[in-house]
């Protein structure tokens, strides 16, 4: 049962687009042992445990709905006595129902665990997990239920209240019998009707985005749930590219919403460019700012700044990384001292981790330029132009250069818990391999680091693309990315 509704979900996050449906506004919701079968495959999915020889993977829901569920399984004499209970009731004319319901019991319960879902948790550490599929889990129970009674809900609110980090949890108890809401679905209650509709409502209208001045250069976007801002939940910094020249923010603003849409604080940078600015540093001193913001203020959009994962592609990889190692080793940027940033998690997204220099930096500078002459090319002139006075005759961009050196072990932690590289074998722009010198110097100066390297079959915006497009797998593969390190 648990495989079918786990399938019947993927089914739906993969298809549901094609009539109209949003998949990352998704509400689960069953009634009785059906909403028993719902918070279980959730809570085996999000726990990854293994289904009929199949490793479940998390299904990301807005909001789960339990209707009168039995969130307490009955075992050994009790499960037996209640059996037999069922079965000599389905002795009397008009209730042979129950008779199968006992039957189904015996079959399904006796001699066998893995069925109760507050059972599986208590075997977890107190806040010991990140998320358990559900933004929101909603109970509701009745006080005249004879099937299920009032107070079934509650070993599993006590569960999630103990385990899971981030959770929001509602519990409704009202005047009725086991069927009160689905009766007043069909009898047309309007009072009813309306108290179900508000259940589904989770947060529909209450997504936001606000635009923060953190310096006097540059602004920043911080999506956030206005509903969710006294809980403490992981946050992704998002560092734009564009070869230190253009982009911004506003043109990545599917990557804010991707993350808000999946339960993160997400924050989008904008920086000083080329030619605003001829200095790397300048760049760099914004992102440390950012960040420094982020940190101080995320609390107040219900992010957590102990969960941080700073992201950038292309040039905003470059530069990211590049803050992040500037600021762990206590460099001085623009007559700044920086100090240490900590993050959980830094993640390249065909970032350059090897800058060209003497003659071979002079050589790309040149092409670019001869190429900004094609119609419909001109932007590569502008990023030859923006090399040019950006990296010629200047020094400090190179961040795998900088701990060329630092001694073999000699750096404690560099800013990030983990440093996740993505490239693409497709890649015109910054081309597969210019992650590997700074893997080599992460592996040689940092003590305490987790690396990972994935490689992808596609161009240089292989993942930006994906999450643009709402492509399932790629956006799969960046919450991976992100919740590897929880």
């Amino acid at each position: 049962m648990v495989e079918d509704i786990y399938n019947a979900l993927h089914w739906t996050v993969k298809n549901i687009h094609k009539y109209g449906g949003d998949k990352s506004q998704i509400t689960l919701m069953g009634h009785s042992a059906g909403a028993h079968l719902a918070t279980l495959t959730t809570v085996k999915a999000a726990l990854k445990m293994t289904v009929n020889d199949q490793k479940l993977k998390p299904i990301y829901l807005r909001n789960l709905i339990s209707l009168n569920g039995r969130h307490k399984i009955d075992e050994g004499d009790e499960l037996l006595a209640g059996i037999e209970q069922l079965k000599q009731l389905g002795n009397i004319p008009g209730l042979s129902f129950l008779g199968l319901y006992g039957e189904a019991r015996e079959h399904l319960l006796v001699g066998k665990d893995g069925y109760d879902q507050s059972k599986i948790l208590k075997s977890y550490g107190d806040k010991s997990i990140l998320s358990l599929g559900a933004e929101k889990y909603t109970f509701v129970e009745c006080d005249e239920d004879n099937v299920d009674p009032l107070g079934l809900s509650e070993p599993m609110i006590e569960q999630l209240k103990r385990t899971v980090r981030r959770v929001t949890i509602d519990h409704k108890i009202y005047h009725g019998g086991h069927s009160y809401i689905l009766d007043g679905i069909q009898n047309k209650d309007a009072e009813i009707e309306q108290e179900l509709l508000n259940m589904l409502s989770l947060n529909m209208n209450l997504l936001k985005s606000k635009t923060i001045n953190y310096t006097n250069y540059s602004d920043l976007d911080v999506y956030y749930d206005s509903a969710l801002i006294h809980s403490r939940r992981p946050v992704v910094v998002h560092v734009h590219g564009g070869g230190w020249c253009e982009g911004s923010k506003d043109k990545e603003s599917y990557i804010g919403e991707f993350f808000q849409n999946n339960d993160y604080i997400s924050v989008l940078v904008n920086y000083r460019l080329y030619p605003e600015t001829e200095s790397i540093d300048d760049m760099v001193e914004d992102i440390y700012n950012a960040l420094h913001w982020t940190v101080k203020n995320i609390h107040k959009y219900g992010g957590d700044k102990s969960q941080i994962t700073l992201m950038g592609h292309s040039a905003g990889a470059h530069l990211a990384t590049l803050t992040t190692v500037k600021a762990a080793l206590k460099m001085t940027v623009n007559d700044q001292k920086l100090k240490p940033i900590y993050l959980r998690n830094l993640i390249s997204l065909n970032g350059r981790h090897k800058i060209d220099e003497g003659d071979e930096l002079l050589a790309g500078i040149e092409q670019l330029k001869q190429l900004g002459n094609i119609p419909g090319l001109s932007f590569l002139g502008l990023y030859g132009e923006a090399r040019e006075h950006l990296l010629v005759g200047k020094d400090g961009y190179d961040q795998s250069k900088i701990l060329k050196s630092y001694g073999d072990k000699s750096i404690l932690s560099l800013g990030a818990e983990k440093y996740t590289f993505v490239e693409c074998d497709e890649d015109n722009v910054d081309p597969l391999g210019l992650s590997e010198p700074m893997i080599e110097q992460l592996k040689r100066t940092v003590r305490r680091v987790k690396i990972d390297h994935k490689i992808y079959h596609g161009g240089h915006s292989y993942i930006l693309d994906g999450i643009q497009n709402k492509d399932a797998e790629i956006e799969q593969e960046l919450l991976n990315m992100v919740e590897s390190i929880y």
